[in-house]
């Protein structure tokens, strides 16, 4: 039985950089068009790209050109969570890709599970049916690095968005995380911070706020009463784009753990509060290398009450 598999991308996952993001074996075998389908784009609005996502849809004297991925099979399960597919969004089927030289190719590839009904031409896409400007661009990028022909490249080009720029998942470099400063009241446990350190890195969410919302994210991390102090870092996007944003760090900076020692009980967040943050990681699809960094933390055990309005029926625990 092979150790590998052949993956036909043709969406995000073009880019190298996304994929990578969660699928760290994958490298580029070539490109590929797959015959008698279409691109389109449908589905619901995503919080992560602020758009309508890329899908294949069966369809007559059309073509999809895209990039063929090798995988390992252990980068199986995190393709199948990139694409929603356990939620009921996109279904694996097995395709047959035709590359430069002839050669068919069968591979691995995704498909929304609602398929839009009636196709739409890329420049007459109706508003509620259009990518987000930053998705269309990093497939206009995977596209451009992965060397797919110049006129379908022209098509994506065409193809109208909906005016939002979003910025999604990000990297945060010489910063690592950390837990400290009990808060058994608010969370049973320490609450998480960044502290600078070099070569490491915290991947996480940017989200646009409305400045008049500022007060209220001070008042959340306990600004004022000297819990944490606001900062400006700059975060790195998959597709290399720079972010100004503001973070906050805690004012007690708790000492550093030599490499392999294990979080003392004294610093370790809640059973919940790290479940939060897992869960949080896994709905923004932070790289799966990551998502199981933070899975390996350890928990103080404490599961409830908190003080924090949640369900908590809503938490897996296990």
């Amino acid at each position: 039985m092979s150790k590998t598999f052949l993956y036909f991308a043709y969406g995000s996952n073009l880019l190298s950089q996304r994929i990578h993001i969660n699928n760290p074996t994958a490298a580029r075998k070539g490109i590929g068009k797959l015959m008698n389908y279409r691109l389109d784009f449908h589905g619901t609005v995503t919080k992560r790209w602020g758009g309508c996502s890329a899908t294949i849809v069966p369809d007559n004297n059309h073509y999809v050109w895209g990039v063929i991925w090798e995988l390992d099979n252990s980068d199986m399960p995190n393709l199948d969570r990139q694409e929603e597919v356990e939620q009921g969004v996109y279904f694996p089927l097995e395709v047959t890709v035709l590359t430069p030289s002839g050669e068919a190719v069968k591979c691995r590839s995704y498909q929304m599970c609602d398929v839009p009904s009636t196709y739409e031409c890329g420049t007459n896409l109706p508003m509620a049916r259009r990518p987000s400007h930053t998705y269309l661009e990093v497939i206009i990028q995977g596209a451009q690095e992965s060397r797919l022909p110049a006129d379908y490249i022209s098509q994506l080009q065409k193809i109208c968005h909906n005016g939002l720029c979003t910025t999604g998942l990000v990297d945060l470099n010489n910063y690592r995380l950390y837990f400290n400063a009990p808060s058994y009241k608010t969370w049973g446990g320490c609450p998480a911070t960044i502290v600078p350190h070099k070569n490491k890195h915290v991947w996480g969410a940017v989200w646009e706020i409305d400045k008049a919302s500022l007060p209220d994210l001070d008042r959340q991390e306990g600004v004022h009463e000297g819990i944490y102090f606001p900062i400006q870092v700059n975060v790195t996007s998959p597709h290399g784009e720079v972010f100004e944003c503001v973070s906050y760090q805690l004012v007690n900076t708790p000492p550093f753990l030599a490499e392999g020692e294990i979080l003392p009980v004294h610093r370790r967040p809640s059973q919940i509060y790290l479940q939060v943050i897992i869960g949080g990681a896994k709905e923004s699809q932070l790289p799966a290398e990551y998502i199981r960094e933070l899975e390996n933390i350890p928990h103080n055990g404490f599961k409830g009450p908190i003080e924090v309005p949640l369900d908590i029926n809503k938490i897996n625990l296990t």
